[in-house]
């Protein structure tokens, strides 16, 4: 069994950008790069990968600097608290029955004994 071939310096590279944020395509003839999802006019074309390569990594160094600016600390949300389960009806009710005998112990603990 023959060994797989290592990927390309094409593959490597868009694995890298998609990574970050940016897609990079091969059109017949060019190199495109452009964020995941964006407008096509914010596409740039060029005929050198090393070009789209290094134009792929400036636009994501870019968009992590626009997002950290326009996320301040205090607009971030806060972690999400673990939700309880769901009594059942049993659970319930020996809850309000030990809510029910502590409440009488606390009160045989503050009256004093009667005299008699």
């Amino acid at each position: 069994m023959a060994d797989p071939k290592p990927p390309s310096l094409f593959e490597t590279a868009v694995a890298e950008l998609r990574a970050s944020g940016v897609q990079l395509d091969s059109p017949p003839g060019e190199y495109r790069v452009n964020y995941r999802g964006g407008k096509p006019e914010t596409a740039y074309f060029t005929d050198d990968l090393a070009d789209a390569i290094e134009h792929g990594r400036a636009m994501a160094a870019a968009r992590a600097a626009d997002q950290a600016a326009t996320t301040p600390e205090s607009t971030q949300r806060a972690p999400r608290r673990k939700s309880h389960r769901k009594m059942t009806p049993k659970a319930q009710r020996r809850r309000l029955i030990r809510q029910h005998n502590r409440r009488l112990r606390a009160r045989a603990i503050k009256k004093p004994p009667e005299e008699g």
